[in-house]
C-alpha cells in the first residue's frame, strides 16, 4: 500500500481555508475541533504531523449535506466519505483535496449534552460532552478567525481537557485514537 505524503501546514491551512469559505457562505456556523482545535489552542498551529486530517463541528442540521459537497466539489474538493444521521446515529462528511481530509461533524444535542458517532469498521463510537461548552468565542489562527469552545464556564480549556485529559503535553497521534483513548467516548446513546 501506498502512504500519501503528508501535505504542509500551509497546504491544510489553504485547504481549510478554502472549505471555511464554502460553510461561511451558506451561513453554516461551525467550529474548530478535536486535534485541530488542539494544535491551534495549544500549539498555535495544527499539530506536528496531524496536518493532514482537518476536524471541524456544526450543530447544523444535516440536510445542507449535499449541497456542501456541491460546493466544495466545484471548490476541487472529492468527496472521501459521508454518513448520514440515523436514529441514534450522527451524520458526518469528509471532504479531500490533495492530501488534506476535513471531517465535519453534525453534533446533535440531548439533554445538557453534546453527542455524535464516529465510525470503525462497521462500529459505532459514541462521544458526549457538555453542551454549555458550545458557547463559542472567536480566535485567530495562522488560517483565519474561526470560532473554538470557549466562553461556557471555564472555556476552552475545559472542553480540551473533557476531550483529552492532559491536552497541554504533546502526544503523537500514533499515541493518540478517536475511536478508544478520546475521554469524550461513552458506551452507549442511553448512557449520554
Amino acid at each position: 500500500m501506498t502512504m500519501e505524503p503528508k501535505p504542509t501546514k500551509e497546504a491544510a491551512g489553504k485547504a481549510l481555508i478554502e472549505f471555511a469559505k464554502i460553510l461561511d457562505d451558506m451561513g453554516i456556523i461551525f467550529e474548530l475541533d478535536g486535534g485541530t482545535l488542539l494544535g491551534m489552542y495549544r500549539d498555535g498551529d495544527f499539530c506536528d504531523d496531524d496536518q493532514d486530517d482537518i476536524d471541524l463541528t456544526t450543530l447544523n442540521d444535516p440536510g445542507v449535506m449535499h449541497e456542501i459537497l456541491d460546493r466544495a466539489a466545484a471548490q476541487g474538493f472529492k468527496v472521501y466519505k459521508t454518513w448520514r444521521e440515523e436514529e441514534k446515529k450522527s451524520a458526518q462528511l469528509s471532504v479531500k483535496k490533495g492530501c488534506v481530509k476535513i471531517d465535519l461533524m453534525f453534533k446533535r444535542k440531548k439533554g445538557g449534552r453534546v453527542w455524535w458517532t464516529v465510525y470503525r469498521g462497521g462500529k459505532v463510537v459514541y462521544k458526549s460532552i457538555r453542551a454549555d461548552r458550545y458557547n463559542a468565542r472567536l480566535y485567530e489562527t495562522p488560517y483565519g478567525v474561526y470560532l473554538i469552545p470557549g466562553e461556557a464556564p471555564d472555556g476552552t480549556e475545559a472542553y480540551l481537557t473533557e476531550r483529552y485529559g492532559d491536552w497541554r503535553t504533546p502526544v503523537h497521534r500514533d499515541n493518540y485514537s478517536c475511536y478508544s483513548t478520546d475521554k469524550a467516548i461513552v458506551k452507549s446513546y442511553e448512557e449520554i
